[in-house]
């Protein structure tokens, strides 16, 4: 399954390298492609994916925001 979402407060590269380690470190992510231009996120959950809260979590702790 693909899941979309949109992280704002991305303004480089870095910054969506960023949010793509912390996504690939969740369980149930095998993969992330983070655009930071565009403030997207696309991951691929095999199985079960995370929570919106998990996601959250995960990108505020880098000062970003899920919208």
């Amino acid at each position: 399954m693909e899941l979309k979402v949109k992280i704002n407060g991305m303004h480089c590269p870095a910054c969506a390298k960023g949010v793509q380690r912390a996504f690939c470190k969740l369980p149930g992510v095998a993969a992330a492609q983070v655009d930071h231009a565009t403030g997207e996120a696309v991951l691929t959950c095999p199985g079960e994916a995370p929570s919106r809260e998990q996601l959250a979590q995960a990108v505020e702790a880098l000062g970003f925001h899920l919208e």
